[in-house]
């Protein structure tokens, strides 16, 4: 007798685009893509931003406004100071000597919280620097320098919070209170001296200036702090001011 074989049909294959898991890694690939595109986005848009807000501006040219009267600042020479430690380091204001012109520069270390005053004859060249305050410490963040018509060197010091006043050679010679109140919260930082040497001062924590004279006698205040949101549109106020001059 003849066997009889039956042949069943094959199962019809699953498509692997049903799959579970090919569906879980189809979304895994998609969301990584997206991620991809923000980040590209993003990368394009820091680029834009730092392009158009921080390009280099060309420099602005001065003009004759009548021959022979007005003529273009010309480069000189510039005063970086000997090498080694006495190289200028982060230089942020610069006062000259009424008498002599020697050029006072308010100077780094390469140590942390010591700073200096280094001083120039007008050629340029290096004569010595200055530090020390009272106590024997030396001065950490000198900020912005003046001179007054006697000769006395005025230094602020940010992190300090104080100012310091120096004789022509660099002696120290006392520190200015608001007031004469050592414990008064400030953060005098730009300083300018009138015709009668009364020091004018902005304060950025107060976000005034005040004038006095060099005893910390307070003569005038003006001020206040103004919101950066509101600019131009609060006269009289401050944010930060870091910076004063007096024709």
């Amino acid at each position: 007798m003849a066997e009889t074989i039956a042949v069943g049909r094959t199962p019809k294959a699953i498509p692997t685009m049903a799959l579970p898991e090919y569906q879980r890694r189809k979304r895994r690939n998609l969301i990584i893509l997206l991620v991809l595109i923000l980040l590209v986005l993003m990368a394009i848009g820091v680029l834009f931003y730092r392009y158009y807000f921080y390009k280099e501006k060309p420099l602005p040219q001065v003009e004759e406004i009548e021959p022979g009267r007005i003529y273009p600042p010309t480069f000189l020479f510039n005063i970086t100071g000997p090498d080694g430690e006495l190289h200028l380091r982060k230089p942020l204001d610069v006062a000259i000597h009424p008498q002599n012109g020697n050029i006072y520069v308010t100077s780094k270390t390469s140590q942390v919280g010591k700073g200096r005053i280094e001083v120039f004859k007008p050629d340029g060249t290096y004569m010595f620097n200055f530090s020390k305050i009272d106590g024997g410490q030396i001065i950490d963040t000198p900020s912005y320098i003046a001179i007054d018509s006697k000769g006395q060197v005025v230094v602020t010091d940010w992190l300090m919070r104080a100012i310091f006043v120096f004789t022509t050679d660099g002696k120290f010679v006392k520190r200015i209170h608001y007031d004469g109140d050592k414990d008064h919260r400030w953060i005098p930082l730009a300083i300018a001296f009138d015709k009668k040497d009364d020091l004018y001062i902005t304060d950025v924590y107060s976000n005034k200036v005040i004038k006095m004279d060099m005893n910390g006698k307070v003569l005038l205040e003006f001020g206040g702090t103004g919101s950066t949101a509101l600019k131009g549109k609060e006269r009289g106020k401050f944010f930060y001011p870091n910076g004063i001059f007096i024709d």
